[in-house]
């Protein structure tokens, strides 16, 4: 019908910006504001396609329900039994759930996403921001301002960083497909170490960058090149010279260097 073409125009034009955002290196994100169910339907859109998602929450709307209900469906153990209308109605209320009543499969299949992303060892897509106070969210909650990824009991990290927009904006734009090397740039530029400092080493403190003398691949999305990590310490010296610049991101840039010349010397002499 007419009514259910509404919004048709949202999927063309992220097409478009996929596009330009892949051949350009460009940074994509949603940022989602309220909304009503046919947001929870792009919200799916865009996180099945790749792009990271910053809900608003507290903003009521289809913000708060997705939030809501991902972050307690993975902090369930039978999350394909979960009813959604039923957690809605507790959540929000008969209202709420009335009127998100045909988004029930969408807001499964975001959890399912988020899982399989998780158990490929990747990143969540969904992020999270709140800048209110308890006031400000539905009857039961309590917010406190903070931007995190949505909890994840495997890393037991919530709430890492500091409760900027600009902030919660980068670590979102960090989780989408782009190459390492652009995304430590944007890092660099926002100058933002605790964000650099996760592009540099994985969970397990394991350290991403390769020697400058190894077949480095510019399209690996889990490695960097020792080549990139100088290009940003040189941005970060210059670039943001005028900014004031966090000392710890020039010291985290030049022990990695150090740390990996320091690997490709012990390999080399085995």
């Amino acid at each position: 019908t007419e009514k259910d073409a509404w919004g048709s125009e949202i999927s063309t034009r992220f097409a478009i910006e996929r596009c330009v955002s892949k051949r350009f290196d460009v940074p994509l994100v949603l940022i989602c504001v309220e909304g009503g169910p046919g947001t929870v339907k792009t919200v799916l859109e865009f996180v099945a396609g790749g792009c990271p998602v910053l809900l608003l929450r507290g903003t009521g709307g289809a913000a708060d329900v997705c939030y809501e209900y991902v972050e307690a469906m993975l902090s369930r153990s039978t999350i394909r039994e979960a009813d959604p209308g039923a957690f809605l109605r507790d959540q929000f209320g008969s209202a709420t759930a009335k009127r998100f009543a045909r988004c029930h499969v969408e807001l499964q299949a975001l959890v399912a996403s988020e899982e399989a992303r998780l158990a490929e060892g990747g990143h969540r897509l969904l992020c999270s921001f709140s800048a209110g106070n308890d006031a400000d969210t539905p009857a039961g909650n309590s917010f406190r301002p903070s931007v995190s990824p949505l909890s994840d009991e495997s890393t037991r990290h919530r709430a890492a960083l500091d409760g900027n927009f600009e902030t919660a904006l980068l670590s979102s734009v960090l989780r989408g497909q782009m190459r390492r090397k652009v995304k430590l740039q944007l890092a660099v530029a926002w100058n933002a170490t605790r964000l650099a400092a996760t592009l540099l080493r994985d969970r397990d403190g394991r350290l991403l960058v390769e020697p400058r003398d190894a077949a480095h691949d510019p399209d690996n999305e889990t490695m960097i090149s020792e080549t990139d990590v100088c290009e940003a310490l040189l941005h970060a010296a210059t670039v943001v010279a005028d900014q004031a610049l966090d000392e710890g991101l020039i010291s985290l840039l030049i022990s990695t260097l150090v740390e990996t010349r320091s690997a490709a010397a012990s390999l080399a002499a085995v």
